[in-house]
């Protein structure tokens, strides 16, 4: 899925004020994951229905409705931007497009959003969506990211009604004591126990009256131990599974460090610990521990996963297969859509190229007697077959589709210079889009041979 991508905003973006739900939330911020570094323009971004259920935990026999609803929805909720001497008011997404039978959808992120998410180089913050995927609460990602920014700080001060407006609960929570009961110290907890930060605040009175909040921002233990290079960006994410489960930090952070010493089973640490990551063997005693819950015979999970953690419970190698399966599953579909995207910037560089041509044959018409001049002298040409006498140059480019394609191809030719910036975006996205296509390819390749369904070319 998309849970190792990272979301980058403006601060400014950050600052902003609108209310979704949970699962309206966790949509956007899993297509705000799909843009990339240097991308100058927005993409239409793909979501599928079964990655829909994961990271917005909804039930999948109604997914593609419920998919359906949010993503209408974010094409009416409102984000609200202070630009200082305006405020934006802008939906989260301009088109949404469903398909059915394909199982998924595409969406258009709305364009008055390009300067707060693309080619940022200034002010702005950066954090894995992974992190927030597994808070619980809409205000606890908010809050992640109203407090992220500020890290290096390590200090912030709102006013608490500002802070109510920034999270939409200026009306539902306008007594302090629901505010700080229901929202701060969720939140306070959450930070703590599933992300790379923790914050504590102090309550500053004006009179009896709650007017400001004094956060202070720290980093959590596991937080210290990835910027201090004490863990691998990999083993982060285990930790962050284990946690999301339901296990303790601390206990967490000791399988870690243990890693197969943390086993008790003799012969699972022989068989494993010399090919095996440490990430699978225990992701897949995570899946087998899921599996039983939903069978109703794993009552006490987290004990449970202890205990399949140390006597190695589950097939990892059937695990692996499934993993693998369907990540080539996953990946032949992105192939696919890549492949209709590189269709779709063809079709977007032509349909531009003849608006060019067309309000360059508007401002000088005479350009089309000179095409037609050279192309009737062409044996052969469609100009030369088809024109008819009976009417100007003009008049058959725009009667005679042939005609009129060929004279565009003329003018193109004549003009590259008019059209460098458009055949330059394209090229730049077609690159783009094969460099991905190449890595998918590759990657699909590895798995194959893991697999031993990779073909040998005999030639």
């Amino acid at each position: 899925m998309y849970k190792n991508n990272k979301i980058t905003k403006s601060n400014s973006f950050i600052e902003a004020r609108y209310k979704l739900s949970l699962a309206e939330q966790r949509l956007v911020l899993s297509v705000i994951s799909q843009i990339e570094p240097d991308d100058e323009d927005f993409n239409t971004y793909s979501i599928n229905v079964s990655d829909f259920v994961e990271l917005a935990g909804v039930r999948n026999k109604n997914a593609y409705s419920q998919m359906k609803k949010i993503t209408d929805s974010l094409q009416t909720k409102l984000i609200i931007i202070n630009k200082g001497d305006s405020e934006l008011r802008a939906t989260w997404f301009s088109t949404a497009e469903y398909f059915k039978g394909k199982g998924y959808v595409e969406v258009e992120i709305s364009p008055k959003l390009k300067p707060y998410l693309l080619k940022l180089k200034e002010r702005f913050t950066t954090y894995k969506l992974r992190t927030v995927m597994q808070l619980k609460s809409i205000y606890s990602i908010r809050i992640y990211e109203l407090l992220k920014q500020y890290e290096k700080i390590g200090k912030r001060v709102f006013v608490v009604e500002e802070l109510k407006e920034k999270l939409g609960v200026e009306k539902k929570y306008s007594l302090y004591g629901d505010f700080k009961k229901k929202i701060l110290q969720v939140a306070e907890k959450e930070l703590a126990e599933k992300t790379d930060i923790y914050f504590t605040f102090k309550e500053v009175k004006e009179g009896r009256k709650v007017t400001f909040i004094d956060f202070t921002i720290l980093p959590t233990k596991l937080g210290e131990s990835v910027s201090e290079g004490k863990i691998s960006e990999m083993d982060s994410e285990v930790v962050l599974d284990l946690i999301s489960f339901g296990m303790n930090k601390e206990i967490s952070l000791e399988i870690l460090h243990k890693k197969w010493t943390f086993l008790q089973n003799r012969s699972v640490k022989d068989s494993y610990n010399s090919e095996l990551q440490f990430a699978d063997y225990i992701r897949a005693q995570i899946s087998y521990v899921n599996e039983k819950m939903k069978k109703g015979t794993a009552k006490d999970p987290v004990p449970y996963l202890l205990k399949a953690i140390k006597e190695g419970y589950a097939n990892v190698d059937e695990f692996l297969k499934t993993k693998r399966e369907r990540e080539l599953k996953r990946l032949n579909f992105e192939i696919e859509k890549l492949k209709e995207e590189l269709i779709n910037f063809k079709n977007r560089l032509t349909l531009e190229i003849e608006l060019a041509i067309e309000e360059m044959v508007t401002e000088n018409p005479e350009l089309v007697d000179e095409a037609v001049i050279h192309l009737r002298k062409i044996d052969n040409s469609s100009v030369k077959l088809r024109y008819n006498n009976s009417f100007s140059a003009l008049e058959n480019y725009k009667k005679k589709t042939p005609i009129r394609l060929a004279v565009n191809e003329f003018l193109e030719n004549r003009f590259p210079e008019s059209f460098h910036k458009p055949v330059e975006k394209y090229e730049k996205n077609v690159r783009k889009v094969n460099r991905h296509i190449l890595e998918f390819e590759e990657r699909m390749n590895y798995l194959k041979d893991k697999l031993g369904k990779r073909q040998t070319k005999l030639f």
